[in-house]
């Protein structure tokens, strides 16, 4: 063949050749960004589907070669059925809510083209899937998907095969499957070696059975995991194969929050992250807070949380927790002991090994905990510890003789520390000990009386300076400095002296700026109501 002829046939191939969806002219076309929401919107509108036939032609006929987003689309289109596998979604780059709520949904999409989709953020949130068919997905390219947060946010009875889905360039799981109810879809295989977070994961998911075996998340780029696992009801995960998963075997050694992890989580195996790797663990509030009756192997000494700073309300309101999941924690770099067993119940481990000596603030620790029995806490070094505001405030069956060793020379604030607390007696044993703490930092003091029914208190002068006894026996109505009490616990209450009378059940306790000694034997068999009274500013 002659050159010209070959030129002449180059000619023809560039004029020939099709337009390609780049080639498009989108200003020709009537559907774009800007008009398919509202034309989707209009059509939806049984009183305005037809005039907006007339101007696209049938919904299924649409041409949508210009359109790059379909957020929000078909939201709230319920019992949508039209056929829109004729749709071009070449261009499309965002599907962010594009079926939120979309109740019975069952129009064919698997035709769709989702090459180029970067955003499926709440895709199917709020979706009721029991009803609807959503098999045509599974087929759909995620190759360029990076932000698939929330994709299932609420959605019942979702039932699909998304294994060919490609996530391996996703920077985020958050809230994936949150609030999810009879979840059941094969999601096994997953990559997510590029997730840096997985916040709220499977957070308030009730009958979970998906099969989430064989991801793959063992780069380390995982780094916070707050809510993963919390408010969990029936959590039953499978493998590929549909049986039960035995440990989610994921990379976490870099992450550092795992706060509220199984807040509120019922009936949980706990084997299923007993072996996480927790060394860069830094936070862990509120990690098992609501939590009941969790089981399995986990024990605090199968992680590491030799960083963690912050124990913060970590077992608020549990349940039936065991020493296993409390003693072995090292606690040695924890700062942050606010309300760790607020209004907790049955409290009853051993904590003998907890180092506080780093604890700077323990407010609430304690908190309305009924039957509240850790043993060690005798042991405490609070030698740094500020604030020990409401930190028995309700405690029932408290030992007293917990306090008596404790170093509390850094002490700031001491509010309600013991306010409608339950001393535990032995009936009239005799309590030689004395309570003489170090208030030389305390700034201001809240101080209630004691309702003396059993022992009688009697304060110090020996331990306090006569000023301070002056002022709050003027001011406060405080009784006078009664001396130390005689080692006979059987005094008679007629043989004391108008000046050291017995204290009656709303007399004030008295600490000073120096320190204080609180000297205590029992007279009857009635048990310690300790409450904090009285003001002082330094």
């Amino acid at each position: 063949m002659t050159r010209p002829h070959l030129l002449f046939l180059a000619v023809v191939a560039i004029v020939w050749q099709p337009l390609s969806a780049q080639d498009i002219d989108c200003n020709a076309l009537l559907l774009n960004d800007t008009t398919i929401r509202p034309a989707v919107e209009a059509w939806l509108n049984s009183g305005t589907r037809q005039e907006t036939e007339d101007l696209y032609g049938p919904i299924s006929e649409w041409d949508t070669a210009c359109v790059t987003t379909m957020n929000s689309l078909f939201k709230f289109a319920k019992d949508f059925d039209e056929d829109l596998t004729g749709w071009d979604t070449s261009r499309v780059k965002h599907m962010d809510l594009a079926f939120e709520a979309a109740s019975n949904f069952r129009a064919n999409v698997s035709t769709w083209d989702t090459t180029n989709v970067v955003s499926m953020n709440r895709i199917f949130s709020r979706t009721s899937l029991l009803d609807a068919d959503w098999t045509g997905i599974s087929q759909w390219n995620t190759n360029s998907l990076t932000d698939m947060r929330l994709a299932f946010l609420a959605s019942a009875g979702f039932s699909g095969d998304l294994t060919g889905w490609d996530t391996s360039q996703c920077s985020s799981a958050e809230r994936l499957f949150e609030g999810t109810f009879a979840f059941t879809a094969d999601v096994s295989g997953w990559d997510l070696d590029k997730v840096s977070s997985m916040d709220n994961l499977f957070k308030n998911a009730e009958r979970f059975e998906g099969k989430i075996g064989g991801w793959k998340v063992s780069s380390g780029a995982l780094q916070t995991m707050q809510y993963a696992l919390s408010d969990l009801i029936e959590f039953h995960p499978l493998d590929r194969e549909g049986n039960n998963v035995t440990f989610l075997d994921w990379n976490t050694e870099n992450v550092n929050d795992m706060s509220f992890i199984l807040d509120g989580t019922q009936d949980f195996d706990t084997d299923l992250i007993a072996g996480w790797n927790t060394s860069a663990l830094t936070h862990l509030n509120l990690a098992f807070s609501r939590s009941k009756h969790l089981h399995g192997t986990l024990q605090s000494s199968s992680w590491d949380t030799s960083k963690v700073t912050s124990f913060s309300s970590l077992f608020v309101s549990s349940e039936n927790f065991t020493s296993p999941l409390i003693s072995g924690f090292d606690t040695s770099s924890a700062i942050d002991m606010n309300a760790l067993f607020k209004f907790s119940k049955s409290f009853h481990s051993d904590v003998s090994g907890w180092d506080t000596s780093k604890v700077r603030t323990m407010e609430e620790f304690a908190y309305e905990s009924s039957d509240f029995m850790g043993e060690g806490i005798a042991g405490f070094d609070l030698s740094r510890t500020t604030s020990l505001q409401e930190a028995f405030r309700g405690v029932t069956n408290f030992p007293i003789d917990w306090l008596t060793d404790w170093n509390t020379s850094s002490l700031k604030h001491v509010r309600d520390m013991f306010r409608d607390a339950e001393w535990k007696f032995e009936e009239d044993a005799p309590l030689p000990f004395s309570l003489c703490w170090d208030f030389e930092q305390v700034f201001r003091i809240y101080l209630e009386p004691l309702t003396c029914s059993s022992p009688n208190v009697g304060i110090d002068c020996d331990c306090i300076s006569f000023s301070v006894a002056e002022y709050m026996n003027t001011d406060c109505g405080g009784p006078p400095c009664l001396g130390t009490p005689p080692e006979d616990t059987e005094t008679d209450e007629d043989s004391v002296s108008a000046d050291n009378a017995t204290l009656l059940e709303e007399e004030v306790v008295l600490l000073e700026s120096g320190s204080m000694r609180l000297l205590m034997r029992s007279s009857s068999p009635m048990a310690i109501l300790a409450t904090v009274v009285c003001f002082w500013m330094l």
